[in-house]
């Protein structure tokens, strides 16, 4: 059975916007629409148990949920490995934190930094102005500072019409590997952002790792990773699809692909939210094989149209670096000017990963038709084996 499920299906509880461009009357220039709380902030040094980052205070505008967008890279000292969970905590009430909100990840390897599981989720009702956010570790995870936490708030309570969130959860695959989740959703027939996240391994070295999202029986996105170890437990290269469904019921089902194995150390997770005009979503690069390059060069580009909103730019990739104990990094350029940044550090050499920090606040990006580029840091390598994801969320008050 799975676990740990967000019981935020519907937005009955999600406020509009009073007046457009204004959140409160006190409050002259309106709080952000997409918020960025923590941008690849380095992790405090610390042996497990303990906060991972010093708090943020943001201020979210109206009262009510919001969606994160968060991911964050940790290791363990313990020889054997260990489940290593993160877990934000909101408003210092850490007595009462909300589970569905964390990132987990099985590491294997002692001593190897790695990205936990990347989410995408809808938290509680938020007060109206400042939150104070915080990230703590279990006792398994030890972060320094080439770890990084990097966390950005999607203000639903604040965009005019609002998007509805038709699924929220994670949790554990089932044991026996057949498959990750079996999940049912509503729809109102409008498009919907469908992201995706996994964990999984290979029982041989170099194997391509994947799963697929069915829906209604057919597959509507694939997600991959190469890994070169074996037996040990990786994030894939999910995505952000942007699904049409007709009105009605849907189920959903999330399996591994063939030559990939999970259990009960591997979790996932899914976020379903149907958007409503003039707020979309657009699904720019789906799974895509990266540019070859040697760093320093070119992974991804793709055309993109705005209409003058305020961007929520998600990015996935993986990549690797040829010699060890660097990091890896790629900038996300928009008609080459840089707006953020994806980064981990790599212990080992010839090893792709998921880098970490892709969901990137991009500002309001001038109406009309823009380039969107992914290029690779100096010490960053892609070739045909990794993956790129790209889309782009427009909000408006």
């Amino acid at each position: 059975m799975d676990t740990h499920t967000d019981t935020h299906t519907d937005t009955t509880d999600v406020a509009e916007a009073e007046v457009a461009g204004t959140a409160v009357a006190t409050r002259p220039s309106a709080s952000p629409l997409v918020a960025s709380i923590y941008y690849n902030r380095p992790c405090r040094k610390q042996e497990g148990g303990q906060p991972i980052v010093d708090e943020a205070v943001v201020d979210l505008g109206n009262a009510g949920p919001v969606v994160l967008f968060w991911h964050c890279t940790g290791y363990t000292r313990r020889s054997e490995g260990d489940y290593l969970i993160a877990q934000p905590v909101i408003n210092r009430d850490v007595s009462d934190a909300d589970p569905s909100l964390r990132a987990e990840m099985r590491i294997d390897m002692p001593s190897a930094h790695r990205p936990l599981l990347r989410r995408r989720a809808y938290t509680k009702d938020l007060p109206q102005g400042q939150s104070f956010f915080g990230v703590h570790a279990n006792q398994a995870a030890v972060t320094d500072t080439n770890d990084t936490v990097h966390m950005v708030a999607l203000d639903v309570s604040d965009i005019g019409v609002p998007p509805l969130i038709r699924f929220s959860r994670w949790g554990e695959a089932l044991d026996y590997g057949h498959y990750f989740t079996e999940q049912i959703f509503d729809s109102e027939g409008g498009p919907l952002l469908v992201s995706v996240a996994t964990t999984a391994y290979s029982r041989k070295e170099n194997q391509m790792l994947g799963a697929t999202l069915w829906i209604d029986g057919q597959p509507k996105a694939v997600i991959q990773v190469f890994a070169n170890p074996q037996l040990q437990h990786m994030g894939l290269v999910g995505g952000d699809r942007v699904i049409q469904l007709p009105k009605g019921r849907h189920s959903m089902r999330l399996e591994p692909m063939q030559g990939t194995t999970i259990d009960a150390n591997d979790t996932w997770s899914v976020l379903v939210m149907e958007m409503r005009a003039p707020s979309r979503a657009v699904m720019l690069l789906d799974n895509v094989k990266a540019t070859a390059q040697k760093g320093g060069g070119q992974v991804a580009s793709a055309g993109y149209e705005s209409t003058g909103g305020s961007h929520l730019v998600c990015v996935w990739m993986s990549g690797y670096t040829a010699t060890a104990n660097q990091v890896l990094d790629a900038q996300l350029l928009v008609d080459d000017n840089p707006v953020g940044k994806l980064q981990v550090y790599a212990n080992h050499a010839q090893t792709h990963m998921l880098l970490n920090g892709g969901d990137i606040a991009a500002g309001a990006i001038p109406r009309g038709a823009h380039t969107l580029k992914v290029v690779a840091g100096k010490n960053t390598i892609t070739d045909e084996n990794d993956r790129v994801s790209l889309t782009v969320i427009e909000a408006f008050r």
